[in-house]
């Protein structure tokens, strides 16, 4: 379980990354309400998720990491029940029309019929049908083709603008480039909290072999930063993609550790 306590300021972007097992699933599963078996609560919108449940439910749209597959529905029949447990019309909502455009070939087939990347549009469109304010996104981007992934990001950025985002995800250079932090867990812990609208970062390494991460406001705080450090640790600047690529390349081979 993911030992957290922690304020988020409004309509930010969340990335998440950790190994698998790491407890990336289980935190977006309790903040969806899914798994209740945490102790503690989350408040959205001054709004308790342990005290007014049905309320905080209302603002969230939940996108787990696969759909089952097995049902006779066809898309459209789970989509329409997915708009009535959410009191939602999707088939007469405009803004998801370009969604709905995108399935339309396929809408009228079981889900047990369709692959993965269909199956992650359609449980797209039925987290996105109450037009959350709270969205929760487990790999959203797993099974789906270049073209799919664009129509993706296109489409969250539009409809996520006033939006609280947290994304789950291995791919990490896809959260870099739009997440206001990067959160890393570990062994369900939070590890690292990580700014991403900072000018830049660098990473250390001293003799624990633990990574350190921290951000830079200008070329002279990289200085300072420098000169603080312990003399043996290893220093990685760069962007943040090739700063993380080597990292992964140094804890990949078990040199390194969060």
């Amino acid at each position: 379980m993911i030992k957290l306590n922690h304020s988020i300021e409004e309509n930010q972007w969340i990335g998440i990354i950790g190994a698998n097992g790491a407890g990336k699933s289980t935190f977006l599963k309790c903040l969806a309400g899914q798994d209740q078996s945490f102790n503690g609560d989350v408040i959205f919108n001054n709004i308790s998720l342990k005290d007014q449940r049905e309320h905080f439910l209302d603002l969230v749209g939940y996108m787990p990491d696969h759909m089952c597959n097995s049902s006779d529905y066809s898309a459209h029949q789970f989509l329409q029940l997915i708009s009535l447990c959410k009191a939602k019309n999707v088939f007469d909502d405009s803004q998801l029309q370009p969604l709905l455009k995108s399935i339309q070939s396929f809408q009228q087939q079981k889900l047990s019929q369709c692959s993965l990347g269909q199956l992650q549009q359609i449980n797209l469109i039925q987290c996105l049908i109450n037009h959350p304010k709270l969205l929760l996104l487990d790999e959203p981007n797993n099974g789906l083709d270049p073209v799919q992934k664009s129509f993706f990001w296109n489409t969250l950025e539009q409809m996520a603008k006033s939006s609280m985002v947290f994304i789950s995800s291995h791919h990490y250079s896809e959260l870099l480039d739009r997440c206001d932090k990067l959160w890393i867990i570990n062994n369900g812990d939070l590890c690292h909290n990580i700014n991403l609208n900072a000018t830049g970062i660098i990473a250390s390494v001293n003799h624990t072999k633990k990574v350190q991460f921290h951000s830079l406001t200008d070329h002279k705080n990289s200085q300072q930063l420098k000169t603080n450090l312990e003399p043996d640790s290893t220093i990685i600047e760069g962007t943040y993609e090739s700063v993380f690529k080597q990292i992964f390349d140094q804890i990949a081979v078990g040199e390194w550790q969060w």
